[in-house]
């Protein structure tokens, strides 16, 4: 029954990636009276006002039916965090080179910009950090699944990575679709490695995927 609840909730994490697009709905709303750029800051805010609603219920709702058990803190070894700090700069190296050496909001903000196209892509990133937090969500409790029902594991890798490639990594084709994905695809598969390198910590884990994901 367990192992059930955390395929259901790791679904719901993802799924809830999309009720946060019901922001759309209010733009016709947003330019009758605003212009394109507060109109586009308008809806990414709404959709993080979704997405953290959304964040807080499942949290709560998991925790009260799944009852986790809270782990000990492991510290990492030196060379682990360096480790994870080399793969972590090579990224954003890899990133910034397909960029012309610049970091990917800089880039992507163009060479004209002004204040109100600098806080629509604040904006933009503040959507994505949660998202990225789901991301992790549905990894997690996929991964929880896979161990209640004894499938295969590694003790340096997680192939239950694969699920959140085949969903949250499509979904970032479809939506974000440029040339950064040729990195951002292969970055989460590389999370199957990350996380139980991290001792299968999630907010450690979590802090890498959003510098990857967002510089």
């Amino acid at each position: 029954m367990k192992s059930k609840i955390n395929l259901l909730f790791s679904l719901l994490y993802f799924f809830s990636i999309f009720l946060g697009y019901i922001s759309i709905l209010f733009r016709p709303l947003f330019d009758n009276i605003y212009y394109e750029h507060i109109t586009d800051i308008l809806c990414n805010i709404l959709r993080t006002v979704i997405y953290l609603i959304l964040a807080i219920s499942l949290n709560h709702a998991y925790k009260k039916i799944v009852k986790p058990i809270k782990k000990q803190k492991t510290e990492l070894s030196l060379k682990r965090v360096t480790v994870l700090y080399l793969i972590t700069i090579g990224l954003i190296t890899i990133i910034s080179i397909m960029s012309g050496w610049q970091l990917k909001p800089f880039s992507e903000l163009g060479e004209r910009y002004n204040a109100l196209t600098i806080y629509t892509k604040l904006s933009e990133l503040s959507c994505l950090v949660i998202e990225v937090y789901f991301m992790m969500c549905m990894f997690a409790c996929f991964e929880k699944f896979c161990n209640d029902n004894n499938y295969k594991n590694y003790e340096y890798f997680c192939p239950s990575i694969f699920f959140v490639l085949l969903t949250f990594g499509i979904y970032q084709l479809i939506v974000y679709f440029n040339i950064y994905q040729l990195v951002f695809i292969p970055f989460i598969i590389l999370l199957g490695f990350i996380y139980p390198y991290t001792n299968k910590s999630f907010w450690k884990t979590y802090a890498i995927a959003v510098i990857v994901f967002l510089i």
